[in-house]
Parts: structure tokens; sequence; C-alpha cells
């Protein structure tokens, strides 16, 4: 779905403002609410621009602004009356004559300069915009006379004057010529259900109702694609990008062979987001290997939202998406029911490496720099980047962009695989004044100097920021002070503060802002922290301490609870003069409909210059008044940083700004609405450390209701208040479900399966919490209610059941209760059954279909997995069997990989039970090769399957028996363990236990040791965690005491077989297994006919042992074969391989022809029969034969 084509439905109502108030209200409160329902289930939002017009000079500009930016919908409501005209109304000549001046040139017009503001609304709608979706509603004259009203009131209504009657009257004939549909109405409820009925179809038209809402995923990628286009807009070719994005090209192209990841610095406000944004769009097949249609490419902007900032929802967004276009399923983003004692941050590391294993693809990284942490990770994971992967795979790019002066950037450098390419900015003067001529091509050669000649003219951020600006004031007469303020600004928090000064002149109705110049000249007795002072401030201030945005809604409640009321109030008027002033600097999100910041650099430069100013110089003036005496601020003990951390806590300010956004959060009506409400009060609260609080918040009922559908999110919320106290978190819970069942009585069917789909997320919470018991009680209740109330026989009841049983029987399995475990998923099979095979009379939907086979997989497995210990009579055997058909059937025809590796998992134990030791071989293997592909190969499930499948390698009936490459995956499941769990987990502990029960099948001295050394580290963990009295704990100890008495009486025997001649008194056990499979090569080879023929020397296998002698240096000790010759030994195995040698390579050798045998060169020269003396001697050799001679050899 494109993302793009669904923008906001933000109609402009236009009217005259004292005789349709009735109807403007009306509007606000009960039609724009049915609206935005209606909207949001297809895609897009609403929101009505309705501002009852004030007398400002920019109130012409302000409404022909709106009209355009809300095109093409419009609403007209006509009366009787035309509105002021400029020949009687001062401040609307000085808001024509504004608005010409600042490019509305059609003003000029002789007959729009003598228009009402309604006429020129209607001009700038129809005749000079798009008018085929603009709705026009005439009010009939007899209206009036429906209302019981005083002759005063009825003149609100009436035209005051024949000339205002006729060209209002006019004005209706202009419309109605134009061809235009016009509707007439009486009452402000007929008014509203045409509105509703003519806009629904016109929304119908553009956007479709969608097959389901929006999920997250979704939502995510809208405000992905809303930000690359905003980001778009601020493009500038130049020759440095053009360079930049050639390197770019080259990369994906593969170029640079053994580069796989590309780092794209530069400072701050530069525009790598603008280039990445406008790359993006530019790629297409001829230039990315990458690229199939797009889908091949995936980005991700930090800087998007607050959530798009964090690293779990990164890495889990990008790893469901490629999961999702290779192998079809992005269940392994979720923790598998095995593992889930893993930290989060560990599943999603490895999910994200096992993803970008998956295939080719092109995966883009934007702003690593502004990427944070959750509160309970340690912030250093996004300040090292460890959740990037050490090895990047071939066929796999990555392009990561972060800052300059940030630490990560000196991370990326350092490693080996890294090309960096620097973003140098704006450099050429010809392309810095293309992006101020984006907003205002009407500036002179002494201000661009002016401009140019600033030390930050190469960023695209501050030539935009002032492009902006200029657009806005430069037709005032100041503009040479302007633009002179604006370049005397060093820093980017310079020129906001100057910028903040212009829009606090231009719309507020404060005093200046108190700043270090002026603060000996205030009155020292007044309240510095006066609420009233300057509400635009106050405004940014919020946005600045919000999460992520704050709505109009809440942003008016939270003012008028600062005290900004009655003659201080902050109209709709003012709103849109903040919003028009602040374009594309305060931008509004598509989903949310919040207002936020559109750089970060912005809500930082904001953060220092209105919230630390204020609390420094409150400080500051608090330590004056404090003296008797004015001191230097700077000497000792009247610093300002001093008084700052002793009298006020830098975060004084700021708390009073939350506490006031936490207080108007709390209002019913808002949090009751929208569940961002909801994620907005548990910020802020849990900013605060008010953990009671927000217990308090989460387990309200009718929050709950809200927010428990984003289950995950609801838990992450609970994590820190449980920890404080849980205690107060178990009861809150208690009591949510207490009152919910008050306001949710069972009466009918409805409020049944409403009430059970509640009870069982919050149920989900208690069981992630270790809240078992109350888990189980619920449950139970829930599911006696649905059982008693089956005779409904309709798929829902059946449904709910399913889900209950479902929970039931996983929360048994979690607490190792295999009876009950099994009951419940045989009694979910029987429901599930009942289900698919249509035993509820009613037709289910493919996803219910595919829910409830799962469910039924689930089932199966879970159960075989449960019985395998009991699997000892052949009953209980076919039982299983017949429930592995089953799941193999739902398998098979399933795409859920995740489902297939358990079969598969479970299967191979089943048949490793049944001493079925190949076929255990062939599942686990694929278990293993599925869970590598899904989770990466250093997840903890992959270590369960490595450990599986090395106690079936080590099995000596296995065809690819091999007890070394059996040890090689312990170590390695145990390596997995290490890192992902800790070095002190239980389950290391067994797979050390198991390595050593390997190792003590090699008898050599190293052997032995390594088996003690892996027991030991197995017992301290055991002693540890269960205590030295534990049943597990005995039997290790157990072990290990037979390890250490073997240890003491290791006897050196030489065994040596037929088969195997060589002695183990010399050669290690590894050696010896290196051997045996040379042996098997050269049988292998030798059946072939196609072994090499070398030249030289060469070892001996064992099939060919004995070889006609090849040139070898003179110290070599050939043997002679001789037949008559009977000797005892490795001769008997030589000469059993010589007869084996001679009848498979049908040679016939001569008696006394040398051989080389291949244990000459190492054993004790003299060992074999040899026609040479052994060379060189031992000493001991020449000793014993002087003293047989009789010599002295002293």
């Amino acid at each position: 779905m494109d993302f793009s084509v669904r923008g906001t439905v933000k109609p402009y109502l236009s009217s005259t403002v004292e005789d349709f108030q009735e109807e403007r209200n009306y509007l606000n409160e009960k039609i724009w609410p049915r609206l935005q329902y209606f909207c949001s289930a297809r895609g897009t939002t609403f929101e009505a621009i309705d501002f009852q017009s004030k007398k400002h000079d920019r109130t012409v500009e302000l409404c022909l602004y709106n009209i355009i930016k809300s095109s093409p919908f419009f609403i007209s409501l006509i009366g009787e009356r035309y509105g002021d005209i400029p020949a009687n109304s001062k401040w609307l000549r000085n808001s024509i004559n504004q608005a010409v001046k600042s490019g509305y040139a059609w003003l000029k017009d002789k007959p729009n300069l003598q228009s009402s503001l309604i006429e020129l609304e209607l001009t700038q709608a129809v005749f000079l915009g798009e008018c085929e979706n603009s709705l026009f509603y005439f009010r009939k004259a007899g209206h009036v006379e429906l209302k019981n009203l005083s002759d005063d009131e009825r003149m609100i209504y009436e035209s005051s004057s024949e000339n205002e009657r006729q060209r209002a009257h006019n004005l209706k004939s202009k419309i109605i010529n134009k061809g235009l549909k016009v509707k007439y109405y009486t009452t402000p409820e007929e008014l509203g259900e045409l509105i509703y009925d003519d806009l629904t179809k016109v929304i119908d038209s553009l956007y479709p109702l969608l097959s389901k809402p929006f999920d997250n995923l979704q939502k995510e990628d809208y405000l992905q694609k809303t930000f690359a286009l905003n980001r778009q807009k601020l493009f500038i070719k130049t020759p440095q990008i053009e360079e930049i994005t050639d390197k770019l090209n080259k990369f994906i192209k593969g170029y640079y062979t053994d580069k796989n990841l590309l780092l794209l610095c530069g400072e701050r406000g530069c525009g790598k987001s603008s280039l990445i944004a406008y790359w993006l769009e530019s790629l297409d097949e001829d230039n990315c290997l990458y690229l199939e249609n797009g889908a091949n490419v995936f980005y991700h902007f930090a800087s998007c939202s607050y959530d798009s900032s964090n690293i779990l929802r990164m890495l889990d967004r990008i790893s469901t998406i490629l999961q999702n276009h290779f192998i079809g399923t992005s269940d392994a983003v979720q923790i598998p029911r095995e593992t889930r004692s893993l930290p989060e941050y560990e599943h999603s590391k490895q999910v994200f490496e096992a993803s970008l294993n998956l295939g080719p693809c092109l995966v883009i990284i934007d702003g690593i720099d502004e990427l944070r942490t959750s509160s309970n990770l340690d912030s250093s994971i996004v300040r090292t980047i460890s959740w990037l992967p050490e090895a990047i795979p071939s066929f796999c790019k990555l392009i990561l962009v972060t800052s300059t002066s940030d630490c990560t950037c000196g991370v990326l450098r350092s490693r080996l695989d890294t090309l960096e390419v620097n973003f140098p900015g704006i450099l050429s003067k010809r392309h810095q004044r293309k992006i101020l001529e984006l907003y205002q091509p009407k500036i002179n050669p002494n201000s661009l100097s002016k401009i140019f000649n600033n030390r930050m003219a190469a960023s695209p951020l501050f030539l935009t920021v002032i492009g902006r600006e200029l657009r806005k004031f430069y037709n005032k007469d100041n503009t040479d002070d302007l633009i002179e303020a604006f370049c005397e600004a060093r820093t980017m928090r310079d020129l906001w503060a100057e910028i903040l000064k212009r829009w606090i002149k231009e719309i507020s109705w404060s005093p200046k802002p108190l700043t270090p110049t002026n603060l000996f000249q205030l009155d020292l007795e007044q309240d510095s922290t006066d609420k009233t002072s300057d509400w635009l401030s106050d405004l940014l201030s919020l946005l600045v301490v919000s999460r992520d945005g704050l709505e109009k809604r809440l942003i008016f409640r939270v003012l008028q609870s600062m005290n900004y009321v009655q003659h201080a109030q902050v109209t709709e008027f003012d709103y849109a003069l903040f919003v028009w002033l602040t374009e594309d600097s305060i931008l509004q999100s598509p989903v949310e409909m919040t207002y936020q910041y559109f750089h970060a650099f912005m809500k930082e430069s904001m953060e220092h210059i209105i919230i630390d100013t204020k609390e420094r110089d409150i400080v500051t003036k608090q330590a004056i008044f404090s003296m008797n005496n004015v001191t230097d601020l700077t000497t000792p003990g009247g610093s300002i940083s001093s008084q700052r951390g002793n009298s006020a806590p830098p975060s004084g300010l700021r708390l009073e700004l939350v506490q006031n956004l936490i207080t108007n959060l709390k209002e019913d009506d808002l949090l009751n609405t929208e569940s961002r409400y909801i994620r907005e009060c548990s910020h802020q609260l849990r900013l605060c450390k008010k953990w009671k609080e927000l217990t308090e918040l989460l387990t309200n009922h009718k929050v709950c209701e809200i927010y428990v559908h984003q289950i995950e999110e609801y838990k992450n919320y609970l994590i820190q208040p449980i920890e404080k106290d849980r205690e107060l978190a178990e009861n809150g819970l208690v009591n949510c479900l207490i009152n919910f069942e008050k306001d949710q009585p069972c009466n009918d069917r409805e409020n049944l399966i409403y009430k059970t789909s509640f009870m069982i997320k919050i149920c989900k919470c208690f069981i992630h919490f270790a809240f078992y018991k109350r888990a189980e009680n619920y449950l139970l209740t829930i599911y006696n209610q649905l059982y008693e109330r089956s005779s409904f026989g309709e798929h829902l009841v059946l449904s709910s059941r399913a889900d209950v049983e479902y929970e039931l029987a996983e929360l048994y399995d979690q607490l190792n209760n295999k009876s009950s475990a099994i009951k419940w998923y045989n009694q979910l099979t029987s429901t599930t059954y009942d289900l698919l095979m249509g035993r509820s009379n009613f037709d289910l939907t493919l996803s219910q279909v595919n829910k409830f086979k799962n469910f039924q997989a689930t089932a199966y497995l879970n159960i075989v997995d449960n019985s395998i210990g009991d699997a000892t009579t052949a009953s209980n055997q076919d039982k299983i069997l017949n429930l592995l058909k089953k799941a193999e059937k739902i398998v098979e025809n399933n795409e859920d990989l995740i489902t297939k590796a358990r079969y598969f998992s479970i299967s191979g134990r089943f048949s490793l039970k049944l001493g079925q030791i190949e076929e255990a071989f062939k599942y686990l293997s694929e278990s293993l090769a599925i869970r590598e592909r899904c989770y990466g190969k250093s997840h903890p499930i992959v270590a369960e399957s490595l450990e599986r499948l090395a106690i079936v390698v080590s099995n000596p009936y296995l065809t690819q028996y091999n007890r070394f490459e059996s040890m090689k995956l312990y170590e390695r499941a145990i390596i997995i363990r290490e890192k992902s769990l800790g070095k002190e987990h239980l389950s290391i502990a067994d797979s050390l236990h198991q390595l050593a029960l390997v190792v003590k099948k090699d008898h050599s001295k190293s052997a032995n040791q390594k088996c003690s050394e892996y027991l030991k580290r197995a017992m301290d963990i055991r002693n540890t965690k269960l205590g030295p009295k534990h049943p597990s704990s005995r039997l290790l100890l157990r072990d290990l005491t037979e390890m250490e008495n073997r240890k003491k009486k290791t006897t050196r025997t030489d065994q040596r077989t037929h088969i195997r001649m060589f002695s183990n008194l010399s050669w290690r056990e590894v050696d010896l297994f290196k051997l045996d499979q040379r042996v098997l090569q050269s049988r292998l080879s030798m059946v072939d006919d196609s072994r090499p023929k070398s030249a030289g020397f060469k070892y001996l296998t064992l099939n060919d042992t004995l070889t006609p002698r090849s040139p070898r240096p003179k110290s070599a000790a050939p043997i002679i074969r001789d037949d008559k010759s009977i000797t005892s030994g490795p001769a008997t195995s030589i000469y059993r391989v010589l007869d084996e040698y001679k009848l498979s390579t049908g040679l016939r050798l001569r008696k006394k022809e040398e051989f080389i045998h291949k244990s000459a060169w190492f054993h004790v020269p003299g060992r074999y029969p040899t026609v040479r003396k052994p060379f060189p001697p031992k000493r001991i050799q020449i000793m014993n034969r002087l003293v047989s001679k009789g010599n002295d050899f002293r």
C-alpha cells in the first residue's frame, strides 16, 4: 500500500463569525468526532480548520494560507450576512496590504480590494484552486422564525444594510453560476447530517475502506514515508552531493568488494537525511543490484518519532520487514517459549543478525546518533553499537548515517569492513542561494553576502531556517536589521534564540523573556515563575518535555491550567497564527496528529534557550535576593552553578511543566479516548519516578481497556513499578479486574466475549510478572463462565474458550505441571476440532482458520513434549506417533517456520527415545537449520538444538558417528549461552555435564584433565543456583568423584587392535581419529580409482599402509616384508594390511621389496624389523650396546 496518498483530511470552514456560532459549535461537538472515526478506518486522519477570524494584520494571509494547505477540502456556509468590507474596516485594509506583501498579488485587483473576507476565501478556494470537492451550504431565511430571539439577537443574523444584503445575494449567485452544487438547510442538526454525508462520500472516493486497520508496523511505515518526503523537499543537488551519490551507487553495485558497511558522516544539519531521502527515491533496477521493485531496500530514520529512536523498536522493525519478505513470516521476532528467560535486547540482536543473513538486501539506517535505549538497558549499547553484527554477510549491504562529532562515528571507523564517506555540506554560494530562493526569491546582494560570510553558511539547516524566517518577515521595514541579527549568530542555538524573540514579538502579548542582560532591571520581589509571562515559550517548553509531541486539544487544556484564561486566553486563531509562524519548524504527525519539532537540533536548542536559561535565571535571581549585598557571581560560593545546585534543582522548571502536563492528562475525557494520552502520561510519570501514581494509572480499568490492546508496551511500562513495589502492582491489577467486572456484567454474549478478551490480556501480565496463582484463578473463572454459556452454540464462544484453554495449558506448562498441561492441551484440540470442522455453524475467516490450526499444532507438539519421558510402553508410543502425524499434516501445509522447527525438534527427541538414531539425526538437523535461519547462529534456542544434535552425533550406532564433532557442538552451545544468558546460567551447567561425559570416553591424560575441569565448573554453578543437596548437584558430585579416582588409578596400557594398529601410548585420541578419517577418504578414493599419483614421499593411510618405496631421506627406516619371519605387535597388522592391499590392487609384490611404515617416523627406532640400523640411534641404545661389548663407556 502506498501510504503517501492517504494524506490528512483538513477541510477549511468558511463563514461569517457571529451568525454561525451555533452551527460551528454543533459541528465541533457532534460531527467532527464522527468524521475522525470514519477516517481512521481508512488509514487517514481528520482535523477541521475552524478558527474564528480575529482582527489582526495577518488575518487575510493566515486564512488564504490555510485554504491552500487544506485543498481540495473546502466548506462554505453562507447566510444573510456578507461581512466587513475594507472601506469600513481599517484592520481588514491593513491585513489585505500585508497579504499582498507576502505574495498574494491577486488581492491588488480593485474588486478584491472591496471584498469581504468570506468572498476572498471563496475566490482562493474556488476560482484559484481546486473546487471539485468543495461543499456549499446556504441557510434558509426562515430559520430565525424557529428561534425565540429578541430584536437585538435577530440583528446578528440579518444584514445591517441593503448594500450588504445585495452583496450577499450576489455572492450566492456567483457560486450558483459557477455550476457548483449547493444545499440548503434550516437547523444545525440538518447541516451536520448534510456535511457528514457529503464529506464521507468524498473521503470514501479518495481513500477506500481498509480491509483491516493499520497495525503498529504499518503506522511506522507511514511515518517513515512521510518523514522521507519532508526531507526530500529540502534537497539541493551540488557537485559534492553528486560525488557522494556516485560512491553510494558504486557501493551497492559491489565495486568495493571488501566493504559491506558504508559510513556516511557529517556535522549535524549538513543535510545527510535529505541526501538519503533523495537517493532512495532515485534508486532503480539499473543502479542497484538489490532492488526488485523496491522490495529489497529497507530504510529507517531514527529521528522520525520517539518510538523510531528506540533501539529495540528499530531492530524489531527491520527484522520483521526482512523476515516477512524472505520467509513470509515474522514469528521469530517474538521470544520463543523455550527461551523465556532471554533478555529482550539479546533476542532482538540475534534475530536482527539472522535477518541480515536471509538474502540479498540493502539496509539504510539514518540517525545512529539519535538512537536511545529503554529505561532498563545500558546506554553503552547505543554508544558502542553492540547491536551491529561483527561480520556482515557478503550479499548484504549496510549504510549507516551519523554525525561526525558523535562517538558512534569513531566506533564505526574502527571496523575493517567500513567504507567512510564524509559529507561536507553546501560549499558553493550558487547552491546556497538556491536553498534561500526556495523560500524567498527576492533577497538583495548585500544581504546575501552577509549570509554567505557566516561560518555556518555551508549548513543546509542554517540556510533553511533563515529562508523560512525571511519568507515570514522579509517585507517589513526592518529587513536589514533582521538579516543582520541572523548573521550575528555563531551557533544554531544563537540563531534559534534570535528567532524565538521574533516569534514572541509577532504573536505573543508578554514582556521580554528573562535574560541575564535585564536580570538586574527586574523587581526582585516579583515571582519570576509567573505562568502568564509568555504563552509561546510555555507551549514550546511543553513540546520539549513531551514524549512524542502534543495534540492541539491537550495543548489548549494545559495552557488553560497555566492561567492562560480570560484576557490572556489562547484562542483558535492564536494557535493558527502559531502553526503558520512555525511552518516547517513544528510539524504535525500524520498518524497521531501531534505537533513536534522537525529536527532534534531544534528541540535541544529550545530546551537550552527556554528551560535551562529560565532555571538558571530563577536561581540567579533568588541568590541575589537572598544576599544583603550583591556579590560577584563568578566568585566561589556565589557562582551560578553552585547556587543552582543548592537552591533549586536543575529539573525544577521542567518538573513544573511535567506536573501541569500530567494533571491535564489525567482528565477522564482524555485518558478514556486515545492511547496516545496514556502513553504520554505514563512516560511523564516514569520520568518523574512516581511509581505509585504510575501504577494507579496503568491499573485503572478504564485506562486498561484502551492501552492493554498494546500488550507488549503495556507490560514494559509495568516493569519498573513492579520492581519498586510488587504487592502494590499486583493489588492494582486485581482491583482493575474487579472494577471491570462491575462495569461489564456478563448479561449477553457480546459482553462475555469482550470480558474474556480483556481478562486474558490482564492474565498475560500476571504470568509475565510471575503472579501465577492470580492468573490461574481468573482464567479458570472466565472458563467456567464460558462453559456455562456454551449453549449459545456460536463460534465466538468456542473461539474464546479456545483462547482461555490455550493460556491455561501454557501456564501449567510453564509451571512444569505436566498432567494439567496435557489435560488442557487435549481440551484445546477438541475445541479447535469443533471450530475447524464447522460444528459451530459459522464460516471462519482465513486468519481464524490459521489461528486455530496453529493452536492444534502447538497442542499436539506440547503433549508429545510432555509425554516423551513416559513413552516406555507400546501403547504410549503409538499415541505419541498419532499425535506427531496429526501435527505433521498441519505443519506441512503451514508456512510457519518456527512451528516446523519445533516439530522437527520434538520428532528428533522422540526418535532418539525409540532408538531410531538415523531418524533423530535427520529431524534434529532440519530443526537446527531452520532455527539458524530464523534466529541466527548465536541465539539460545539454537544452542538447544546444537545440544540435542550433539547427543545424537555422539551415539556410536549413528552412521555419521563423530565423537569429536559432538564435542564441538557442545562447546558451541556453551559459548552461545555464555554470551546471551551469562556464565552462571543453569543451562550452561547442563551442557558442561554432557560435554564432560563425552570427553570421558577418551582415556588419555589430557582428556581426563579436561573432563575434570568441566565437571568442576558445572558443580560450582549448580551449587550456587540449586545448592549442594539438590539431586542434580549430587549426581554431578558422583561423576566428579569417579573422574578424580580415575585420574589417580590410570594405567597406561597399549590398546591396539587389528583395525587400529597405532598405539595410544604415543598417539593422542584426536590424532588417531584424524587418521581414521584419512583412511576413510583413501578407501573412497580407491573405489573411484581416481587417486592422484604424486611423486616423492607421502604419509600412508590405513588401506595403503604399505606402498612401494619412493625416494625418501636416508634417515628413514624401511620395513622389509619377510614371509618366513614371524613377528608380533604391529607387524601382524602390517601383514594383514598387506594382504588387503594385494587383494584390492591386484599387485604382486616382490618378496624383499622395501616398504615405508607410517609410524616409523614417530615411534621409537628399533620397534619394527628393518634391514638398516635405526637412524639416528637413541643415546640409551648406544650405551647399552657398549655395555654389552664390555667397553668402558665412562
